[in-house]
This record gives C-alpha cells, sequence and structure tokens, in this order.
C-alpha cells in the first residue's frame, strides 16, 4: 500500500492489538495531523466487525506479527479484495 492509497482513502482505520495497540494510536494521530479521515481500532472483537465493513476507497492499516492476529489476517485479506486496496501488515 502506498502513500497514495492514503492520501487518496476515503476512510483510514488503523488496528493495533495488544503490544501493537500504542502504535495503531500513533499511526492515528500522524494521520490525524495532516488532516487525513482517520479511525483507530484496538480490540480484536471491534477490529473484525469494523474491517468487515470497509468499502471501495477505505484503507486498512494493521501493525502486528502476534499469532492471534492470524484470523484478523483473513479477514483484512477478504477486506482487501472488497475494497481494491490492501490491508498493511507489519512483520505478519
Amino acid at each position: 500500500m502506498g502513500i497514495e492509497a492514503l492520501a487518496e482513502a476515503r476512510r483510514i482505520e488503523a488496528y493495533g492489538i495488544a503490544s501493537s495497540a500504542p502504535i495503531a494510536v500513533d499511526a492515528y494521530y500522524r494521520f490525524l495531523r495532516i488532516g487525513l479521515p482517520v479511525a483507530v481500532v484496538t480490540n480484536s472483537h471491534v477490529e473484525a466487525v469494523s474491517a468487515s465493513l470497509l468499502l471501495k476507497g477505505d484503507v486498512g492499516r494493521s501493525d502486528g506479527h502476534r499469532p492471534h492476529l492470524v484470523p484478523a489476517i483473513a479477514n483484512h485479506q477478504g477486506c482487501a479484495r472488497r475494497t481494491g486496496h490492501g490491508i498493511r501488515g507489519d512483520g505478519v
């Protein structure tokens, strides 16, 4: 996912669970400061529902490398097919 996708996004969601939550909150703050439409999700249950509602033009951003992210990754892959933009996962 490139900078263009973020700049053109209708909505950005930053996901971070457990030790990745501070990274997601930091991304939220930085995107918000430059005027991008962003939300942060740090709960795995809310993440699953929120990611399932992404539409074309929306972008999700996920950080993490823990095994509990496997179900979220499957959900994100389905969302990426719907939105046309991947969901970035660092270390996943």
